[in-house]
């Protein structure tokens, strides 16, 4: 739910979303995506139905995606759909970059948030959703994370692990209304960088830069084509073509 949504006719599909939602599929577990940015309702009527039919044991929240949307507004509307969440007895996980580095500001007393995942998700992801007890035990033995403990926020350990991107299963488009974004489809082929510069947060959140063999790449765009009739393909990588030896493959 970014403060202000993108104009319809510029709305791409928020790839690095869908492709952690097609991570904790690839798992065994059920998963509902809701694009706040294209399906938009005040008074939240579209999530409290979605959270009725589905029933959903953890609802995981993602936000400032492609351009960094620090704002109050922004802010306020984690925690509103933390506390409808929370109303129905629902677990909730918050991630992206305000998540990692200001977590207090959605870890409080009654803020609806359980979780907040710093730096790469997917592990401590599937870690929390195998977890019977949301305690602080078990919280313990989770990087990566923080948590509201007795009038403070309390970090676990901080491990820059890189995931390895040729073992995340395939984005799974078949989880959107692909109707919403413009005929463009993007793809994700690294993350990181190799450069460090002083007004970039990229090198510091997902530390050394990986990328995903060029077969595998090639297979998603044939995948896109196959499935999606597509006819132009955005690279969303934080520097695709830092290595010019892998882009020319």
């Amino acid at each position: 739910p970014n403060a202000k949504s993108t104009e319809p006719t510029s709305a791409i599909e928020p790839i690095d979303i869908i492709q952690l939602a097609s991570f904790v599929q690839d798992l065994g577990h059920t998963v509902k995506f809701l694009d706040l940015d294209r399906k938009w309702i005040d008074g939240y009527a579209d999530v409290i139905q979605i959270i009725k039919d589905f029933q959903p044991e953890v609802v995981v929240i993602l936000f400032d995606y492609h351009i960094p949307l620090h704002l109050e507004t922004t802010r306020n509307k984690v925690l509103e759909l933390a506390n409808i969440a929370q109303n129905y007895n629902i677990k909730v996980v918050v991630w992206w970059k305000m998540a990692t580095y200001q977590p207090k500001q959605f870890l409080f007393e009654d803020s609806g948030v359980d979780v907040a995942i710093s730096f790469a998700m997917e592990k401590p992801l599937e870690q929390i959703c195998l977890l019977d007890d949301w305690s602080k035990n078990n919280f313990q033995k989770i990087d990566n994370i923080s948590y509201f403990d007795w009038e403070k926020v309390a970090r676990t350990t901080f491990s820059k692990k890189i995931i390895d991107l040729d073992h995340l299963p395939m984005t799974d488009r078949s989880l959107i209304y692909i109707s919403d974004y413009i005929d463009v489809r993007t793809i994700l082929s690294s993350r990181g960088c190799t450069l460090s510069c002083k007004f970039c947060h990229v090198p510091g959140f997902w530390g050394r830069r990986v990328g995903r063999l060029p077969e595998s790449v090639v297979d998603e765009i044939q995948d896109l084509v196959d499935r999606f009739w597509a006819k132009k393909v955005l690279f969303l990588d934080d520097n695709a073509t830092v290595n010019k030896e892998r882009m020319a493959q």
